[in-house]
C-alpha cells in the first residue's frame, strides 16, 4: 500500500446506526485508518424514551414492550451489543477500534462527543433508512454536518482497498477556507492520487443591446491566472486547475460525475453563532446531491469559533 504524505488521522469518529448506509461510513473510515495508523471510535447515539417512543420509523430490532424507559433499556442494550459486535468487525479489519453509546438527540450528540473526544474525522453515511431514527437521513445527516466542528467525511459507495481515494475533486472559491481544503486534500491524498481544483466562475447578466463576450473573455482569463498562482505555490503535488463555467453547485457536481471523482472536498465559511455552524448553500446542496463521498473542511471561521 502506498503511504502518504502530510498530517496523519489519529482519531476517527464513526457515526454508526447499524445501516447499510453507516456500515459504508464504517469501511470509509477503516481504509482510512489503516493508511495512517489512526483510531477508529464508534459512535451510536441513544435517543431519549419520548423520541424512541414518538417515532414510528425504527426498525423491529429496536422495539420493545412497556414503558418509556423499559423500551430505552431494551433499546440501549440492544444497541450496546450491535456496536460491540462492530467493534470487533473494526479490529479484524486490522484498526484499533473503540465504541461509544451516546443519550442525546442523533446531530447534537455527534457533534458533541467529536469535539469532546477532539476526533480529526467524523465519518457519516447519508439516505439511512433504517436504525435509529433514521438519524443518516436526509435533513439530520445534514444537520450534523452543519453542527460539527471537526472536518467531516459524508460517505457514499465502495472505497477501494488499500488506495482509498485516487480522484479528487477539490471546490474553490480562493477564499482561506478553500485553501483549507486544498490543503487537507492534499495532506490525505496518496502519492498516486490525481487532485482536480475546480473554480466555478459566470459571467454577470449584461444590459440590454451590449455585447457580454468581451467580458466573458476577460473574466475566463482572470480565473485561469488566479487559478496558476494558487497551483504555483504547491510545486510537485499532482494538481490541476479547471475553471468551469457554471453556478458552483452545478459545476461540482458535473465535473465530479464527468470524471468519476471519488472524492468532493470542499472548505465550509460557517460562522458559529449559539449553536449551529452554516455552511452556505453551495457546501450544503454539494453535500445534498453529490455523487461520490464529500469532504467538509472547517476553515478558520470555524475554527475560531
Amino acid at each position: 500500500m502506498s503511504k502518504r504524505t502530510g498530517a496523519r488521522l489519529q482519531r476517527i469518529l464513526i457515526a454508526v446506526d447499524f445501516s447499510s448506509e453507516s456500515d459504508i461510513a464504517v469501511l470509509h473510515a477503516v481504509e482510512l485508518a489503516r493508511q495512517d495508523g489512526a483510531r477508529v471510535i464508534l459512535v451510536h447515539v441513544s435517543a431519549l424514551p419520548t423520541d424512541l417512543l414518538a417515532d414510528s420509523s425504527y426498525d423491529p430490532i429496536f422495539r420493545a414492550q412497556g414503558s418509556g424507559a423499559e423500551f430505552a433499556t431494551d433499546h440501549r442494550r440492544q444497541a450496546a451489543d450491535m456496536l460491540q459486535a462492530t467493534e470487533t468487525r473494526c479490529q479484524a479489519l486490522g484498526v484499533e477500534a473503540e465504541s461509544v453509546l451516546v443519550d442525546d438527540n442523533p446531530s447534537d450528540g455527534l457533534a458533541r462527543i467529536a469535539d469532546e473526544l477532539r476526533a480529526d474525522l467524523l465519518v457519516l453515511g447519508t439516505h439511512g433508512r433504517t436504525g435509529l431514527k433514521r438519524f443518516l437521513l436526509g435533513s439530520v445527516a445534514e444537520r450534523t454536518v452543519r453542527l460539527a466542528r471537526v472536518n467531516t467525511l459524508v460517505a457514499r459507495g465502495a472505497i477501494e482497498e488499500g488506495a482509498a481515494y485516487r480522484r479528487i475533486l477539490v471546490a474553490t472559491d480562493f477564499s482561506p477556507s478553500a485553501d483549507a481544503a486544498l490543503a487537507t486534500a492534499m495532506a490525505l491524498a496518496s502519492p498516486e492520487a490525481r487532485i482536480e481544483v475546480v473554480h466555478c466562475w459566470e459571467t454577470p447578466s449584461m444590459p440590454s443591446g451590449l455585447p457580454a463576450t468581451p467580458l466573458r473573455a476577460e473574466l475566463e482569463l482572470a480565473v485561469l491566472q488566479r487559478g496558476e498562482r494558487m497551483l504555483a505555490q504547491h510545486q510537485g503535488a499532482k494538481l490541476r486547475f479547471v475553471p468551469v463555467e457554471s453556478t458552483p453547485a452545478e459545476g461540482i457536481r458535473y465535473r465530479a460525475e464527468e470524471t468519476a471523482a471519488d472524492l468532493i472536498v470542499t472548505g465550509s465559511h460557517g460562522r458559529r453563532g449559539a449553536r449551529r455552524l452554516l455552511l452556505g448553500s453551495v457546501t450544503e446542496s454539494i453535500v445534498r446531491h453529490a455523487p461520490c463521498s464529500v469532504l467538509v473542511v472547517r476553515g478558520p471561521e470555524a475554527a475560531k469559533s
